[in-house]
């Protein structure tokens, strides 16, 4: 925590960049401990940027700059007489290994001055139960550093080794920040930074800014120019975050930065002030001389080259602290005897102006207008988050809900995280249950949210365990059953906008088909569109058994016949059985009449015969008319030929039957052209060759029942009397033949 000196390597030489080196008491002590420090100092060829080296880390500049704090170069000034006798003479004197140190009353008055350490990974391995028994009681520990070139913050790899191990050891414990910040923002992230750090710890004395050059002129500090009210602004930014998360603040600087860089006068009035001065007299103005800074500190840094038992590979930092007689090791809230209260006080003084949340060794304490209000119970504040109050104390034990002007809020070891997302038990305006919060706050929407239980339907911010039914949220719309999600859930459900069928909990809004499930209190299969219930639908759709013909977007399974629609993406007349479409060749009936079917479709440019399991049917463009009784041309069964048919459908008699054609004899059903002989119909006996009626032909015939007259081609029944035929005479007696009669 001192300044660092800028080295420049060369024939291996150490030269000091240009500076006031003031009251150099004993050059030669200088010039020796220069050669003894140059095996702690790194080669140049290591120099790749130093303005980012760890300012007290043993293997860069530190070992020069030891040196040369060691004589006091910083703080002298060139008139070498900085105190008047009579503030000497009144002065306390301490004494640490073997060295008396004295003090001016200036800052003793009313305090106990103590030993106190400094300490960074630069001391490596420490036996803090040695440096106890040694005498030193109190510690501030560098939590971490901002590099002074690229402007990084980084942690100091020993703090939590050394923080725990000194508390272990029964010491009480600081913490400071080496800090290169040259704006406000950034003096905040570095007080962010150190608080996130001590969190979780116990800390005593005050948080500190290390404020400070890097080497003599040199750093990102430095090179920024800063006004001194500019650097001013930076530290009290740091300590204002500090003091509001219920820390000590103090700013940490050698002399001369108090002196000309800080106004530190003003910081005091607020924040602690700790300055460095290696000498064996601590620090305060001539009265004939002001200019100066010349007020109060609150801790001395005397000498970074003090020896301490338990730390035994490096020297380090000695202070003399100058604690109050009034004050806790400290602690922003301290006991008042004389109010016999527990006040929040800053720098000896009660801050009156103070509500929030502050910090002492007892715990964190609800400080209202600068005293503890032992009676508060709720929500409060400080610069490290929201804390949940029990009797006037952080409890750390609580977990569950707490409300403020802001809304109810679900804290967790006593603070609010402002993370806390999903469902969490508890009770919130008098309402035991379990409640929807986002960043920690109770949010009364109606919704699904989750938490490691499950998803679940809240209403008005609370889970609503009696409801079942759909319930949205940003992604996406579920089933609900008593409260929770069901992920398991195929089927449908009803919200204001209908009915919808949800797939493992969820609506996808994607499904289209026939899908089974209840609507409106009725079990079967309905017809969905981008997941909903079409409850006005008729007409074909298809799920995996195939396809469905649809009354009032349900599967009656009682339709048999021909409906429209489409299928397949061929749009026409379907054949159906129990509301399924079936792919047969058949011939098929609706309202409409008799259709013959290909392949489960209706095919209107179909001429010819078609069966179903009435019959075989003579269809014409696709429809049975059941107005034929003709001789028709086509294949039935299997077989080709001219076929009778009676009102469209195939008789299988035998006949005499016509067509556009002719008369023809008919043997089961079918034209026979390789018939001769009689055959008969309801109009009479007709006498056929090849199959035709001739309506030439006349003569004698004969079949099974006798011989018989034929004028034209039919049996004539009226005639009786004699015919020749073939130069036989035959006697005829109503249309037959007496066979007894014929003669030559």
């Amino acid at each position: 925590m001192c300044l660092l000196a800028s080295l420049i390597l060369s024939s291996g030489q150490v030269t000091a960049m240009a500076q006031p080196w003031d009251n150099v008491e004993n050059m030669e002590t200088v010039q020796q401990n220069i050669t003894d420090a140059q095996s702690d100092i790194i080669s140049e060829s290591d120099i790749q940027s130093p303005e980012d080296w760890d300012p007290e880390d043993p293997q860069n500049a530190r070992a020069y700059e030891q040196l040369m704090e060691s004589t006091d170069a910083e703080d002298a000034s060139q008139t070498p007489v900085l105190y008047s006798a009579d503030a000497r003479a009144a002065a306390v004197t301490t004494t640490w290994g073997g060295k008396t140190y004295t003090h001016n009353d200036f800052n003793t008055e009313d305090c106990d001055v103590v030993p106190c350490i400094d300490v960074s990974y630069h001391q490596g391995t420490i036996d803090w139960t040695k440096v106890k028994n040694a005498g030193i009681d109190y510690v501030i520990l560098r939590a971490g550093y901002r590099a002074s070139a690229s402007g990084t913050l980084n942690k100091d790899k020993m703090f939590e080794t050394y923080i725990k191990d000194a508390q272990k050891a029964g010491l009480k414990v600081g913490a400071y920040i080496y800090s290169q910040a040259i704006s406000v923002e950034e003096a905040e992230a570095e007080a962010n930074f150190i608080l996130n750090r001590i969190k979780n710890y116990t800390i005593d004395l005050p948080v500190v800014f290390d404020y400070e050059y890097y080497g003599a002129q040199e750093g990102r500090l430095y090179n920024a120019h800063l006004s001194k009210s500019e650097k001013t602004k930076c530290a009290e930014a740091f300590c204002k975050k500090v003091s509001a998360a219920g820390y000590q603040a103090m700013v940490y600087a050698n002399a001369s930065f108090c002196e000309s860089e800080l106004d530190t006068a003003a910081l005091h009035k607020k924040y602690q002030i700790w300055m460095a001065r290696y000498n064996s007299y601590s620090y305060k103005e001539s009265r004939d001389k002001g200019v100066r800074y010349g007020g109060q500190i609150d801790f001395w840094q005397c000498s970074e080259s003090a020896k301490v038992d338990g730390i035994d590979s490096t020297s380090v930092d000695f202070n003399w602290w100058y604690k109050s007689k009034n004050a806790q090791a400290g602690s922003g809230v301290v006991y008042d005897s004389a109010m016999g209260a527990w006040v929040y006080q800053v720098n000896g003084k009660i801050d009156t102006d103070y509500t929030g949340v502050a910090y002492n060794s007892n715990g964190w304490w609800y400080v209202k207008n600068g005293k503890v209000d032992f009676t508060y119970t709720g929500l409060a504040s400080n610069a490290n988050g929201w804390w949940y109050i029990r009797n006037g104390q952080v409890d750390f034990t609580y977990t569950g809900f707490a409300g403020n002007a802001n809304g109810n809020w679900y804290v967790e070891n006593g603070q609010i995280t402002f993370r806390k997302n999903g469902i969490e038990y508890g009770t919130v305006k008098g309402k035991t249950g379990w409640w929807h919060v986002k960043g920690s706050q109770v949010v009364h929407d109606t919704t699904v949210a989750e938490n490691e239980k499950g998803w679940w339907y809240v209403k008005n911010g609370q889970v609503d365990f009696s409801y079942t039914g759909l319930a949205s949220n940003e992604n996406g719309w579920w089933y609900v059953k008593n409260g929770q999600v069901d992920f398991k859930y195929n089927g449908f459900a009803e919200n204001e906008k209908g009915w919808w069928y949800l797939e493992d909990g969820k609506v996808t809004f994607s499904k289209n088909g026939v899908e089974y499930g209840t609507v409106k209190g009725k079990t079967g299969w309905w017809h969905i569109k981008e997941s909903q219930a079409d409850l006005t639908y008729t007409g074909f759709a298809e799920n995996e058994n195939g396809w469905w013909y649809l009354e009032d977007g349900k599967v009656t399974f009682a339709k048999d016949g021909i409906e429209y629609g489409t299928v397949k993406g061929k749009t026409g007349w379907w054949h159906i059985r129990g509301s399924q479409v079936v792919y047969d060749t058949t011939v098929a009936e609706n309202e409409n009449g008799w259709w013959r079917v290909k392949n489960g479709q209706v095919d209107f440019t179909y001429t010819g015969f078609a069966d179903n399991e009435n019959g075989d049917w003579y269809v014409e463009n696709g429809q049975v008319t059941f107005g034929k009784d003709s001789i028709e041309y086509g294949t039935v069964k299997g077989k080709k030929g001219w076929w009778h048919v009676k009102n469209s459908r195939v008789v299988y008699d035998t006949t005499v039957a016509e067509n556009e054609n002719g008369w023809w004899y008919v043997k089961d059903g079918k034209v026979d052209f390789a018939y001769d002989g009689l055959a008969e119909n309801e109009n009479g006996w007709w006498y056929l060759e090849g199959g035709q009626v001739t309506f030439k032909y006349t003569g004698i015939a004969e079949n099974e029942n006798g011989t018989w007259y034929v004028k034209t081609s039919q049996v004539d029944f009226t005639y009786s009397g004699k015919v020749v035929f073939d130069k036989i005479a035959y006697v005829i007696k109503n249309g037959k033949a007496d066979a007894s009669s014929t003669e030559k």
